[in-house]
C-alpha cells in the first residue's frame, strides 16, 4: 500500500502479536544529538489510520531506529541501483517485535510528500536496502525540497520520449526506462558486447548506468542510459572510460583495468542498438566526457 487515507487490505503484520519496546522518554545526550538522521525504506507497511502506520524494517536497522525514537524520520521507495524517491515523513514512536525475529516501526504524524525528491547517488550507498543515515544538512535539504514543490519529475514513456510526469508515477517511469534500455541493447554490455539472458529487475549481470547523472541534471530517458557489466560501470563512473562524439571508445590508458580494455568491442565503438533503438544523446555523452572522464 502507499500511504493514504484508504482502508488497507489484509497484511501479515495484521495477524501477528507484537511486543512494544517503547519510546525513550529521557532527553538525548550530547553525543546522541550529533548522530546522523534516519530514513527507512517502505516495502511492507500496514496503515493504522490516516496518519499512522506499522512499517516492517530489517533487523540491521533496528538499532538505528531505537536511537531515533520520538524523532522525525524520512520514508523512501527504492529502485535498486537506479534511484531513491523520498515519499514522506513520520514520527517514529516505537520499535516492535513481530513474528519470528521480525521488526517493525510504529509511525505517527505520517505525511506524504506532494513533491517527492529523487536521488540517484543515494541509491548506490551500501545498505540502502535497509536504511539511509543522512546528516542533518541533507535531511533538512530533502524536507525543504519536498515542501518547495520543486522536486524533479522527469520520466519517460515506453518508447523513451521525454516528458513531465506526476511524481507518484516516477518509479514506474524509471522501471520503464530500465527495461527499455536492456531491450534496446539486447541484454548486452554496450562496451564489451557480452550478452546475458533476460532477467528480472535488477538484472543480476547488467547495470543500467546514467551517462549524464540525474543529480547533475540528466534526464530519465533511454538516450541517457547504457547497460554495462560491473567492470565497465566501475570504469565509466571512475572516469577511466568514455565515448567520443562519434561514440568511439576513449580510454585512460594509465587507469583503465587492462582486463577490461582487452574485453572492449574490437570495433572500438558502440554498435547500433537492436531494431533501430535510440543511441546515446550527444549532449549527455559530452557531459560525461567533459566532467567525469579523467577526473
Amino acid at each position: 500500500h502507499q500511504f493514504s487515507g484508504r482502508a488497507h487490505r489484509s497484511h501479515p503484520l495484521n495477524r501477528v502479536d507484537v511486543t512494544t519496546y517503547g519510546i525513550l522518554k529521557s532527553s538525548p545526550s550530547m553525543a546522541e544529538t550529533g548522530l546522523a538522521k534516519l530514513a527507512l525504506p517502505v516495502v511492507d507497511e500496514t496503515l493504522l489510520g490516516v496518519d499512522r502506520a506499522l512499517l516492517s524494517i530489517a533487523e540491521r536497522a533496528s538499532s538505528a531506529a531505537h536511537r531515533n525514537l520520538d524523532k522525525t524520520v524520512l520514508l523512501y521507495r527504492l529502485v535498486p541501483e537506479t534511484m531513491v524517491m523520498f515519499i514522506g515523513q513520520a514520527r517514529l514512536m516505537s520499535v516492535e517485535a513481530v513474528g519470528k525475529g521480525g521488526r517493525a516501526c510504529r509511525l505517527e504524524q505520517l505525511q506524504r510528500f506532494e513533491s517527492e525528491p529523487v536521488s540517484e547517488a543515494e541509491a548506490r550507498i551500501p545498505g540502502v536496502r535497509w536504511m539511509l543515515r543522512p546528516d542533518a544538512a541533507r535531511f533538512d535539504a530533502i524536507l525543504a525540497e519536498a515542501k518547495s514543490g520543486e522536486a524533479t519529475r522527469m520520466g519517460a514513456d515506453e518508447a523513451g520520449s521525454a516528458f513531465r510526469l506526476d511524481a507518484r508515477t516516477l518509479l514506474q517511469a524509471y522501471e520503464a526506462v530500465y527495461d527499455e534500455v536492456l531491450r534496446n541493447w539486447d541484454y548486452s554490455c554496450a562496451f564489451t558486447g557480452e550478452g546475458f539472458a533476460k532477467a528480472g529487475r535488477p538484472h543480476p549481470m547488467l547495470h543500467v548506468v546514467a551517462i549524464y547523472p540525474r543529480e547533475a541534471g540528466g534526464q530519465v530517458h533511454v538516450r541517457n542510459y547504457l547497460p554495462m557489466t560491473a567492470a565497465a560501470k566501475l570504469a565509466w563512473t571512475a572516469g577511466h572510460l568514455t565515448l567520443g562524439p562519434d561514440l568511439s571508445f576513449v580510454v585512460n590508458k594509465r587507469r583503465i583495468d587492462p582486463e577490461l580494455e582487452e574485453r572492449l568491442r574490437p570495433i572500438g565503438a558502440l554498435l547500433p542498438p537492436v531494431d533501430g533503438g535510440q543511441v546515446p544523446d550527444e549532449v549527455n555523452v559530452a557531459y560525461h566526457r567533459t566532467h567525469v572522464f579523467g577526473r
